[in-house]
């Protein structure tokens, strides 16, 4: 699975060092399936970051009975 980073331009050197790829279509940084993910985390998108939260299943609305 790729995971896309957001690396300024002056950080780039290590981030290739690290192991991460330029993506030239969609002009980013990426890491795929790399051991050491906590190496990447600076660079993580806002959405890789924010914690998960599980999908909310509605309540059952209980209806009165009618007389």
């Amino acid at each position: 699975m790729k995971t896309y980073l957001r690396v300024p331009f002056s950080e780039h050197d290590e981030a290739r060092r690290l192991g991460a790829r330029w993506n030239n279509a969609r002009k980013l940084w990426y890491v795929e399936d790399v051991e050491n993910i906590a190496a990447f985390i600076k660079w993580f998108r806002p959405e890789h970051l924010a914690p998960h939260k599980p999908n909310k299943v509605p309540k059952k609305r209980h209806r009165q009975p009618r007389h």
